[in-house]
């Protein structure tokens, strides 16, 4: 047997292992919303600034995680993901650091820490 005809063969299976249906306890289940989608609600204010207002309860400035990556870093604060120069509560996102977010409001600063 060729390599190529080995590399169709394996090709076919697989073509036919993704397009079966599936079925009983292995089925699975797709999401209904992209979790990486935006929060519901954005509300734009006069500024211009960007900010996202809570759709759930809890505690809206806990930090719940971040992703760095330079200029697009971004931080969950409450179940809201959040990019540099957005806002929640009043505060706005000045930086995102590893584990760590500061946040600004009329010239004070809050910094706030994932809590293991």
């Amino acid at each position: 047997m060729t390599r190529s005809s080995v590399t169709m063969i394996m090709a076919a299976g697989l073509a036919a292992l993704i397009s079966m249906p599936c079925q009983g306890k292995d089925r699975v289940h797709l999401l209904s919303t992209n979790p990486f989608s935006p929060p519901d609600q954005i509300d734009e204010s006069a500024t211009g600034q960007t900010q996202q207002t809570r759709t759930n309860g809890g505690n809206t400035l806990e930090l719940r995680g971040t992703m760095q990556a330079g200029r697009n870093s971004l931080a969950n604060i409450g179940g809201l993901i959040l990019a540099i120069g957005q806002s929640v509560e009043g505060y706005k996102v000045v930086a995102v650091e590893d584990r760590k977010v500061i946040l600004e409001k009329a010239g004070a600063r809050k910094e706030l820490t994932v809590n293991d």
